[in-house]
């Protein structure tokens, strides 16, 4: 066998230096390649629980989107309430002015009464008691319609003039002014109140006129003061007993019975009503002029004013 060659040092030292460089070369490039797997294994990972987190959605059951919008219109639809139909309000009716046309002296005539009842409207008669024609005359206005009251004598101031049967005096006693006003009545049954003719005296006394009103009141009935005295008591007397009253407020139509005069008072009542809401105004069966006036102007006066009776006035004062 052929003796292997030594080496000298200087070439076993390079052939130690070369087998250094390979083996260095050698873990460099293994070093590249572990890094490389390293990241791509790291690279693959990632995707690898990406793909776990979506197979972990894509199992979970998935829930319905409330959606807001959907929930409202899921609702009962109620139907739209119709919008009120805007009417125009109508005008308030201007309250009218109330006026009382009273006749006083009935039952005294039938002939003058005849023309008083031509008039196509309300009006208060009052009739007189014990008079030849008091029931009669009660009986044309009742079944005519009218509203009736007592028209009850009283006594004057001044002694000369007399009131009449029936009458009721300064000092009439409890028994007598009930006695006096029960016959009164059976001649005039179907009044429903009473004014005093005359008795500027007799109405100033609160005792007096105390006894009527409580006699008035047991009855149902109402007094109308024709005010012939301004020291009449008659109001305090019904307040004291919770008796309905009313007060003459305009002048007495025919105190002087020519047209011009009486057109004149009752102008005045007009404006007595404009100015207190009412007027009652009293004129006499006498007056024929004042018969013929009203029938002429009762249609043009309805137009402005509510003529009335004097229940209704009570009623709505």
């Amino acid at each position: 066998m052929a003796e292997k060659k030594r080496l000298t040092p200087t070439e076993r030292t390079k052939k130690r230096l070369k087998v250094t460089y390979i083996l260095l070369f050698s873990l460099l490039i293994v070093s590249f390649i572990g890094m490389g797997v390293f990241y791509k294994d790291r690279a693959s990972g990632n995707s690898c629980a990406e793909n776990v987190v979506d197979n972990r959605i894509d199992n979970r059951e998935e829930k319905p989107v409330i959606d807001e919008k959907t929930v409202i219109d899921k609702k009962p639809i109620s139907k739209p309430k119709p919008k009120p139909v805007s009417r125009p309000k109508p005008k308030p009716i201007a309250k009218k002015n109330k006026i009382v046309f009273v006749i006083d002296d009935c039952g005294l005539s039938l002939e003058n009464l005849k023309l008083f009842l031509k008039i196509k409207g309300k009006v208060t008669f009052a009739i007189m008691p014990q008079r030849r024609f008091s029931l009669k005359t009660d009986e044309i206005l009742y079944k005519n319609g009218q509203e009736i009251i007592l028209h009850q004598p009283m006594e004057p101031l001044n002694a000369s003039i007399n009131p009449g049967a029936g009458a009721i005096y300064y000092d009439s006693s409890y028994d007598y002014i009930y006695k006096t006003m029960d016959v009164n009545l059976k001649t005039v049954p179907h009044a429903i109140g009473i004014n005093n003719h005359m008795g500027s005296k007799a109405t100033s006394n609160l005792n007096t006129m105390k006894i009527v009103c409580s006699y008035l009141k047991g009855r149902n009935m109402f007094f109308l003061d024709s005010r012939t005295s301004a020291d009449s008591v008659v109001r305090e007397a019904a307040n004291m007993v919770g008796l309905d009253s009313l007060v003459r407020n305009a002048i007495f139509l025919d105190n002087q019975r020519d047209r011009e005069s009486i057109l004149n008072a009752i102008n005045s009542g007009l404006q007595t009503s404009k100015r207190d809401g009412y007027a009652i105004m009293i004129g006499h069966l006498v007056s024929q002029e004042l018969a013929k006036i009203m029938i002429e102007i009762y249609p043009k006066l309805e137009n402005s004013y509510e003529i009335c009776d004097l229940k209704t006035l009570l009623g709505d004062n």
